[in-house]
């Protein structure tokens, strides 16, 4: 009797991806899901593992290897920005990009993390008033509140930081998409124009290589 070994689902998605990405149909990795226990949507289950795993490290390697992003959504917990840090260190010629800056993350934590970790971006998605009208208030790490007027910590990240950063939108239709973008107008409106321009499109065009 013959017996046909199956092939390790896990190997065979990193081989599709790497072949993806050596034909160039790839200009990034994820949005990979490390930590959603206090961001997870309706109906998406909670998910939590080390963000320097053995896979993450492995999906970071090709990010080095074939120059693009990989990102990351994780929620800001004390342990999962720990492991980040220790992620970013292993190959520090792969870019990754922190969905959401964290959703809950505090201007100062991105700071300190920004200051720390060359490799390290920030996606501005879910940061807006838009989306977060629809969730609770009150952890403190809104970008504006529910107006438009930047936060001063928030401001001033911003322009320090300014090759850092990448407008999200997370849009669930053209209408929401619409909203999200007026809203990073007004906000990006409140920088100079340098900084405007780079974390408007300057940085994504750059990091996707896109031009």
């Amino acid at each position: 009797m013959a017996w046909t070994l199956k092939a390790d689902p896990m190997n065979s998605y990193l081989e599709s991806l790497e072949r993806g990405l050596r034909a160039g149909r790839f200009r990034g990795i994820g949005e990979l899901f490390v930590n959603n226990t206090s961001s997870h949507p309706r109906g998406f289950p909670p998910t939590k593992y080390p963000a320097d795993s053995p896979l993450v490290r492995r999906l970071l390697a090709l990010s080095a290897k074939y120059a693009v992003p990989l990102s990351i959504h994780m929620d800001a917990e004390a342990d999962s920005v720990a492991g980040l840090e220790a992620l970013v260190a292993t190959e520090r010629s792969g870019v990754v990009i922190w969905a959401h800056c964290g959703t809950w993350a505090h201007a100062a934590l991105i700071r300190r993390l920004l200051q720390q970790q060359p490799n390290l971006l920030c996606e501005l998605s879910w940061r807006d008033a838009v989306h977060l009208a629809k969730v609770q208030r009150g952890r403190g790490a809104e970008i504006t509140g529910f107006r438009t007027k930047l936060a001063e910590d928030w401001r001033e990240l911003l322009e320090a930081f300014s090759d850092r950063f990448l407008v999200g939108t997370d849009a669930d239709d053209l209408g929401q998409y619409k909203d999200i973008i007026d809203f990073y107008r007004k906000v990006l409106g409140q920088l100079s124009p340098e900084a405007a321009q780079r974390i408007g499109s300057g940085n994504a065009k750059r990091i996707f290589r896109l031009d």
